[in-house]
Order: structure tokens, then C-alpha cells, then sequence
């Protein structure tokens, strides 16, 4: 018992480990795009949205690599996603935000529909594997490239469509007064060294951390003898998605719903098709879909059916004679994923 209470702290700290990087990583990456001038949407892509999956990355390949565990990297890619799903819906029950359940843009819509495209797509990559008929030949081996390749096409197209993954806060611009410069005087460019040495340190600390999680992961699946499909699919799924809900609550905090939801259905996206794509390839592409266990599919289905529910937005509200429209959609999204969360966790200890 005292090893497990060990372990257990150990997960904590680790954890921690992760959030704290996350977090300065994210700080990193909107200094750097400031500093350098990319493209909210770029800069979002590029730097915010892959600063908050690396736990995802590292924690899986940590499993496969220090552990051998495919269903413990395969539990916390799909775990992630559905506890980036459970972060939206229960920062909805905050009245100051909950307009992340309320007012969806076509761009969020967007997203979301692109993550449960990747979700169908890496659930029927398990089931193929599944067959003897796909065993037999070497499509296994060379289907889930299609993870990867779905999800640049997909990033394509919400650039395409000019998707801004953040908002301009005009209480972060700099105002340039003229008459406050002498004659002579220049203007400083800020250095990219302090936000790039913070990026590359916390991306150490992140990646360390995660390697670490993942063994601990396993050594606890084995002391208390759950299985690593439920360990992942819970415990590393949630502490992998902290870095996600820091940056959606600090989103939030200045009025940025659409980059609240990017952050969150954006990471689910890369969860499906960068995560899974990089565990496949380390542990084997046609191998991997074919030792993950069946469970993962419904992972796959639960996530796809809360994505429908937090997208769902009835049209027209519902009255009740001169009052305003009966404010139910916020309790109902949150019920059904709740619920929805409940029956993952439940199946995934029984039969996982």
C-alpha cells in the first residue's frame, strides 16, 4: 500500500510538472508571436496548439517507449479528448462563460466537425485491424497515414476559411505616441531570446514530466491491477489536458470564446491526427491498430456523441408565454456530457 500512496504522490507531482510548463509554454508562444509578428491563426497553430499537446505526444510515446504499453498511449489520446470535451462543458456552468456552450461561430462548428471525422477515422483504423482480412495484407500498415493526412487537410481548410484561433485584446496593444520620442531616438525591438529560451525550457520540463507520468502510469495500472486502457483513458487523459483547460480559462478571462473553443476542439484534432499518427509510427503502423484494444472505439463513439451535444444549438429557443426564452441548454449540455464522461469511465474500468 505504501508504494501505491508513493506512486500516487509521484503522479501528482508530475502532473503538476505539466501543468506549470503548459502553462509557461503558452506564455512563451504568445510572447514569441507578438514579438515576431506571425498570424494569430498561425501562431496559434504552430506554437499555442502544439505547446498544449505536447503532454499529449510525449506522454504517449513515453508509454510506448518506456513502459511498452500501446492501449496506455492509446487510453490517453482518446482520454484526452473526451476530458477536453468535460473542461468545455463544465466552463459553461460559470455564468460569465457561458457563452462557450451558447454561441458557437461556424469556424468552432468547424472544428468540432473535423475532430469527429478524425475520431470515425481512427476508430475504424481499430477495427480494420481487427480483421483477418486486414491483417492479411498490407493496407493495416499503411492506412493510418491517414490520421496525419486528414488532419493537414483539415488545418488547411479552416485556414482556408480564414479561422482566426484568437482575438486581438486591445488592452494588449502597444499605442505609439510620436511626440514622446526625441529626435534621434529609436525604438527597441524587443529580444526573441528570453520567450524562446522560456519556450525551450518549459518544453523540457513538459517532455520529462510526461515520460515520467507514463511510467508511473504503468506501475500503478500494475500495483492496483486496473487495466492501462482505464488508466489512460482517466488518470493520464486528465492530467494531460491541463495545460488545455489553463488556456481556455485564461481565454475566457479576457473575453476570447472562440479561442477557448479553438484551444479545446483544435487539441482534440491533434490528438486524432498528429498524437495517435506519432504513437502508430514509433510502435508500428500497421501493428498498433491491431494490439489497441476494442474499447477505443467506444472512446471514439462517446467523444463523437459529446462533441454532438455541445454543438447541438436548438433552433428556436423555447419560450414560456412573455418570458424570455427558458435558459436549459447549458444544464442539459453539461448533464449529457457528464453523463456521457460517466459511461466512459465506467466501461472502460469493466472492460477495458
Amino acid at each position: 500500500m505504501s508504494d501505491v500512496v508513493v506512486l500516487w504522490s509521484e503522479f501528482g507531482v508530475a502532473s503538476l510538472l505539466i501543468m506549470v510548463g503548459g502553462f509557461v509554454l503558452v506564455r512563451a508562444a504568445d510572447r514569441i508571436s507578438d514579438i515576431t509578428g506571425l498570424g494569430k491563426a498561425w501562431a496559434g497553430v504552430l506554437l499555442l496548439a502544439t505547446a498544449t499537446s505536447i503532454p499529449e505526444v510525449v506522454v504517449g510515446l513515453g508509454a510506448i517507449i518506456t513502459a511498452d504499453s500501446p492501449n496506455l498511449a492509446a487510453g490517453g489520446a482518446f482520454g484526452s479528448n473526451v476530458a477536453n470535451l468535460l473542461i468545455l462543458a463544465l466552463l459553461g456552468l460559470i455564468p460569465a462563460w457561458r457563452g462557450i456552450l451558447t454561441e458557437r461561430s461556424a469556424e468552432a462548428r468547424s472544428l468540432g466537425i473535423y475532430g469527429v471525422a478524425l475520431s470515425a477515422t481512427a476508430g475504424a483504423l481499430i477495427l480494420l485491424g481487427r480483421l483477418d482480412v486486414a491483417s492479411d495484407t498490407q493496407a493495416i500498415a499503411v492506412l493510418p497515414l491517414l490520421l496525419p493526412i486528414l488532419y493537414l487537410v483539415f488545418l488547411n481548410r479552416a485556414f482556408g476559411a480564414e479561422m482566426s484561433l484568437t482575438s486581438i485584446d486591445p488592452r494588449r496593444l502597444i499605442v505609439f505616441k510620436p511626440q514622446s520620442l526625441r529626435l534621434g531616438q529609436t525604438i527597441d525591438r524587443p529580444s526573441l531570446v528570453p520567450a524562446a529560451v522560456a519556450y525551450a525550457l518549459a518544453t523540457a520540463v513538459v517532455v520529462v514530466a510526461g515520460l515520467w507520468l507514463s511510467y508511473i502510469g504503468g506501475r500503478l495500472s500494475d500495483e492496483i491491477g486496473w487495466s492501462e486502457s482505464f488508466m489512460g483513458s482517466l488518470f493520464l487523459a486528465a492530467s494531460t489536458s491541463l495545460p488545455e483547460m489553463a488556456v481556455a480559462i485564461a481565454a475566457l478571462r479576457i473575453g476570447s470564446i472562440e479561442l477557448a473553443l479553438a484551444n479545446l476542439l483544435g487539441s482534440n484534432m491533434f490528438n486524432m491526427g498528429i498524437v495517435l499518427g506519432a504513437d502508430a509510427a514509433v510502435f508500428g503502423t500497421g501493428a498498433f491498430f491491431e494490439t489497441i484494444g476494442v474499447i477505443h472505439i467506444l472512446t471514439a463513439v462517446i467523444s463523437i456523441a459529446m462533441t454532438a451535444v455541445i454543438l447541438y444549438r436548438p433552433q428556436p429557443p423555447v419560450r414560456f408565454g412573455r418570458s424570455a426564452a427558458l435558459d436549459w441548454q447549458v444544464p442539459v449540455t453539461v448533464t449529457g456530457v457528464g453523463l456521457l464522461f460517466l459511461a466512459n469511465s465506467y466501461a472502460a474500468f469493466v472492460w477495458g
